[in-house]
């Protein structure tokens, strides 16, 4: 499903509410090998996830579940070996059972039938799965892996809108719970776009396990022998778990020094 944008006007305010909730800085990157040589800037997945695709023969598109964004400032592709270490803006702070973090993929459900069908019977996605090791760090030191430090599916799709007519934007602070399998027997976009809930999609990770009281950074790595490539698009943080500013790593040196030359001073006297 490509819904057009063209001679539409969409305005949306970036709040600082809304800023805080995503990833700020690319602290490493090393693409490893085979990554998909379209998507190769690291900052691609700073800030919101697009809500519209690039350009595709002269028109533009919104992000629905069947029509993810394909320009190249929109994804970064890590091979195997390959790994991304982002700063969030704000730090995430776990809460028990709840998800805290979402991730955007390049990931798409299949249509059956274009332009109006929904998922169909069983939901099937339109690319490799993507998958990738998640660790969580509150200082980008320390580290903890979610899932015992095993590869984790992320293959929820983003969805921009709550509607078709674009006019009801989704909401990247609420987490999405569902499956795949929650969008079966959807048999029109409607439906699909219903299976939501408001949500923005995005596969939603739980970090409360970890034992962190908050997170300030977030790591992905694709193991040696995999098989494919990930492509990462955005992360976003829950509405209900952001929390303060997360120090840049200058900022955290200096603020390290300041405690030593305290320490310094009470055992001089």
């Amino acid at each position: 499903m490509k819904m057009k944008l063209t001679g539409i006007s969409i305005v949306f305010a970036v709040t600082g509410a809304a800023m805080a909730q995503h990833a700020a800085e690319v602290v490493s990157f090393d693409a490893g090998s085979g990554a998909n040589s379209t998507y190769t800037d690291p900052q691609a997945v700073l800030g919101a996830a697009p809500t519209d695709t690039g350009e595709f023969m002269g028109d533009v598109y919104y992000v629905t579940p069947f029509n993810a964004p394909y320009d190249p400032s929109a994804n970064v592709s890590l091979g195997a070996g390959g790994s991304l270490t982002l700063r969030m803006a704000n730090y995430i702070m776990p809460v028990d059972g709840q998800p805290e973090l979402g991730v955007m993929t390049y990931q798409m459900l299949d249509q059956d039938g274009w332009p109006d069908g929904g998922a169909g019977t069983t939901a099937t996605l339109f690319r490799t799965s993507q998958q990738a090791v998640v660790e969580v760090s509150e200082d980008g030191l320390a580290w903890s892996a979610l899932n015992g430090g095993n590869v984790i599916a992320m293959d929820i799709p983003a969805n921009a809108f709550q509607d078709r007519d674009a006019t009801m934007p989704s909401d990247d602070g609420l987490p999405f719970t569902g499956t795949i399998g929650s969008f079966d027997g959807t048999s029109t976009v409607e439906e699909t776009l219903a299976v939501y809930g408001g949500s923005a999609g995005g596969t939603w990770l739980d970090m409360s396990a970890t034992g962190l009281s908050k997170v300030g950074y977030v790591r992905f790595s694709v193991p040696v022998d995999a098989a494919a490539s990930f492509e990462l698009e955005s992360l976003t943080t829950s509405t209900q778990a952001v929390g303060t500013t997360v120090p840049e790593p200058a900022t955290m040196s200096l603020l390290g020094l300041g405690a030593l030359a305290i320490l310094k001073r009470r055992r001089q006297r």
